[in-house]
């Protein structure tokens, strides 16, 4: 969780924009939240929360990453139902692919949409314990396949 602080601003920190932080590594993401927001990240804070943290903070619209990107970088996680160490196996336009599980590969950005499409299979209800009066008692939590972690966006010429 971000947590607001008082340090006086860092003058390493490089300077980012509200289109060039998704270029970013995750230390410049830290260092620039840290000496122009006044937030502070854990180092296994995942960029995705760190920049949409940073977003809000500096008053940016947020963008889509995936917009323009050609391929992206993923690693898809075991799980631990029968087969979840197994690769996991997807088609686009005939063309069959194979992802092998806990191994970062770059996919065209066709496969990884197939990928994010068949992941989700439903639906899990929560009760939420502390909801506010006049909302509803219960969350509706959606479940998938096969955890995807997204480790950044390219656009290849």
């Amino acid at each position: 969780m971000a947590t607001a602080n008082s340090t006086p601003k860092n003058p390493v920190a490089p300077e980012l924009t509200a289109s060039s932080i998704y270029d970013a590594a995750s230390s410049e993401i830290r260092a620039f939240a840290l000496a122009h927001a006044g937030l502070e990240f854990p180092e296994e804070s995942s960029r995705e929360y760190m920049i949409s943290e940073v977003c809000a903070a500096m008053d940016w619209v947020q963008r889509d990453p995936a917009d323009g990107a050609t391929h992206a970088v993923i690693k898809i996680g075991k799980t631990a139902t029968q087969g979840g160490s197994e690769p996991v196996r997807g088609g686009l336009n005939g063309t069959m692919f194979t992802i092998k599980r806990e191994v970062e590969v770059t996919v065209p950005i066709g496969y990884y949409n197939v990928l994010m499409d068949a992941n989700s299979v439903g639906f899990t209800v929560a009760s939420m314990e502390k909801a506010k009066p006049g909302t509803p008692d219960e969350d509706r939590i959606e479940t998938s396949k096969y955890p995807i972690q997204v480790l950044r966006f390219i656009k290849k010429a």
